[in-house]
This record gives structure tokens, sequence and C-alpha cells, in this order.
């Protein structure tokens, strides 16, 4: 029988994932190991070994399927569940912000570019809009980050009062917003420019200024930074 074909509890000791992990290490599981362990069971016909090979294999062909695949894409894997599905996708966004906690290191105002490109890789392939506020102290540290709305393919619900309760209680000095364009093309819409100027209005009023709105595109961004809805 194909080893690769039987359930975990039927491996010897030493080709267990759990065992093996116990013994040398994390670093010595193989990509497939390593998820089965999260995995867990498998169903009568697949173990978690199967199941888990047969995620890695599709799309991007690796460990990355954990962050591009959608919640229901993973429930079209027999043997994913609801909440395996939930499990998985939570994993990804672990590891998505532990990518992004960089010590000591401080995105600044004056280069947009760093601010892109931090939130580049994580938002460039989602399939809808998200719009993400990001607050700065008075000395252009990152202070935190939270997504506001969840939109369409076109379009995230814009909520201010939700913005600047998260502003007021961080004591944020100012803030950039983001969002991404599923399409590829950053390029702004007449609503972008109209939210744009309505968080910078509002931003003026609660003395918590807008400084930048970044568009992700694929590998691309826009900034309002230099552009008159901004100034």
């Amino acid at each position: 029988m194909n080893k690769e074909n039987i359930a975990i509890k039927d491996l010897s000791a030493s080709d267990r994932p759990y065992e093996k992990a116990v013994r040398f290490g994390m670093q010595a599981l193989s990509d497939k190991e390593l998820l089965s362990i999260f995995i867990r069971s498998g169903t009568q016909e697949s173990s978690a070994l199967d199941i888990s090979d047969r995620i890695l294999c599709f799309r991007a062909g690796n460990l990355r399927n954990l962050v591009d695949l959608s919640y229901d894409e993973f429930l079209n894997f027999p043997g994913i569940g609801e909440i395996k599905a939930l499990q998985l996708k939570a994993i990804a966004e672990i590891t998505e912000r532990l990518s992004r906690d960089k010590r000591n290191e401080k995105i600044v105002l004056s280069n947009p570019e760093s601010i892109a490109w931090y939130f580049m890789e994580t938002m460039r392939s989602l399939d809808r809009e998200n719009l993400v506020a990001v607050f700065f102290d008075v000395k252009s540290g990152l202070i935190g980050y939270r997504t506001i709305a969840v939109g369409s393919r076109n379009i995230a619900p814009v909520c201010p009062d939700v913005i600047f309760k998260e502003a007021v209680s961080l004591k944020a000095a100012y803030m950039v917003l983001i969002h991404n364009h599923p399409s590829g093309d950053p390029t702004p819409s007449k609503a972008d420019i109209e939210v744009t100027k309505r968080i910078k209005e509002c931003g003026n009023i609660m003395n918590i200024p807008l400084s930048d709105h970044i568009i992700i595109g694929d590998n691309s961004f826009y900034s309002f930074y230099n552009d008159k809805a901004c100034n």
C-alpha cells in the first residue's frame, strides 16, 4: 500500500507528523506534514496528509494557498468543514501579521512607498475591497491598524465613526487610509476621491488629520499624498 494513502495512525511512529515534530523539531516536517497537524483528521477515503497534499497542490502549489484561498474555496476540499476552514484562514492571518511585525521598524509618512508595500502582499490578492485605517504617533511610528469595512469587488462602505473611535482610542496623531482594488488597477475612482475628501474634513474637525489615502493594486499603488484631495 502507498504510504501517502494510509491514515496517519497507521504510519510508523517516526513518520507520523506529531511524533516526528516532538522528536526532531518542527523544522523537520515537510509543508504537507505541518499542514496535516492542523487538519488533524481525514475522511474514510483520505488521510489528513492526503487532504494537506491536495490543498498544497492547488493553484499556487505551496503554502501560499493558505492565504490565497478563500473560506469558501477551502470548503470544496473533502474533509474540510466550516471549523477547519476558519482555522486554516486564522493560521494564514497570523502568519501575515507576523510577517509585518518587524521590530523597531517605523513606517514614515514621508515615504508612502513604505506604507504601500508594507500592506501590499496581504491586500493585493483580496477579492473584495477592504478599507484599512492605519494610525501613527507624533514620531511617525505605526501604532496600529484596523480593517474598517469589507465591501464588494468595487466598493467598500466607509464608516467615519468607526475610524475616529479607533483613532481616539489609540491616541493617534494622524492616520492613513488604505484600500485595495481587486481589479489590480489602483487608479482612484470618483467615489475614492469623495471618500478621501470626506475623511479629510472629519479629520480636521477631530484634530486627527488624514495624511494619505493609498489604493493598492496588483504590485502597484496610488497615493493621494500629493493629490489636492489630501491637501
